[in-house]
């Protein structure tokens, strides 16, 4: 598992930006976080696989400490980062190039670069992209190179800081489909930073910060009744739930996503 253990950070020594965080992010979970603005969404996921370090507390990656220099490589070998803008994140002309570029540095053998980088593609979606320019793809489609490229070391963590933001609806849904996924059919642990509620509600677990705090945790439907809390926080229920809670569905708050709002609307019209 991933652990963070009191930790404390900030840039400026003046502002802290979190907050005495304490985690566990366990293998096979799909876990999201959401917060305003400025809550530390971004800094909490850079503190995953060392891009930053605590300045006080520690995190423990599978057992090894973030602070150990000596070890960085085994922490991102085994917690693969997706930034917000996948050009940021492409390294080279050619989308089959990209993926194996992280392959190339730790030295894997040509012949097992190439299958594990076809096999990658083709679980992507993506195959027939392999020798494209990544310049000629759409924004969705250069993420999930991005993604790619990451899947290339085997991470067992994906730590993703807004992955959809720059995508058109459609675009959001097929990386959130990905996503989905690659944590039930490949194992693949998921950490999903972003500001789309709608997101936020696919995961098992929802993390809320606000100012660097840890103020909400738990399964969603647990999380959004917590309207109040939510309100304070600047954050907006999913809109199904607003919907359902305005219909007085069941519970109202605890209906998280479409099929289950067509469940509860089917059995008011036939009872109707």
């Amino acid at each position: 598992m991933i652990e963070l253990k009191d930790v404390n950070f900030s840039y400026d020594s003046v502002k802290p930006v979190l907050n005495n965080i304490n985690l566990q992010i366990k293998c096979g979970e799909f876990v999201a976080v959401v917060g305003a603005n400025g809550s530390g969404k971004s800094t909490l996921a850079k503190h995953l696989n060392g891009l930053l370090v605590p300045a006080s507390g520690d995190v423990v990656v599978i057992g090894i400490n973030t602070k150990d220099a000596t070890k960085s490589l085994a922490v991102k070998q085994n917690v693969g980062m997706v930034f917000q803008n996948p050009d940021n994140q492409l390294v080279s002309a050619i989308v089959e190039e990209d993926v194996a570029f992280a392959l190339e540095n730790l030295q894997v053998p040509h012949a097992e670069m190439k299958v594990r980088v076809e096999e990658i593609l083709e679980k992507l979606g993506i195959l027939e992209c392999r020798y494209r320019s990544v310049e000629e793809l759409s924004g969705g489609q250069k993420q999930r190179v991005a993604v790619a490229g990451v899947l290339a070391m085997r991470p067992r963590f994906m730590v993703l800081d807004e992955p959809t933001a720059m995508l058109d609806p459609q675009g959001r849904n097929d990386v959130m489909a990905l996503l989905k996924k690659l944590n039930s059919e490949c194992g693949i642990s998921i950490l999903l930073i972003t500001h789309f509620m709608e997101e936020a509600a696919l995961a098992e677990r929802l993390i809320v910060l606000n100012d660097g705090n840890v103020i909400l945790e738990g399964a969603p439907k647990q999380v959004f009744g917590e309207v109040e809390l939510l309100h304070k926080s600047g954050l907006l229920l999913p809109q199904i739930t607003r919907f359902c809670a305005e219909l007085k569905l069941r519970e109202g708050w605890g209906i998280v996503d479409e099929d289950e709002c067509v469940v509860e609307l089917v059995k008011i019209l036939e009872g109707s």
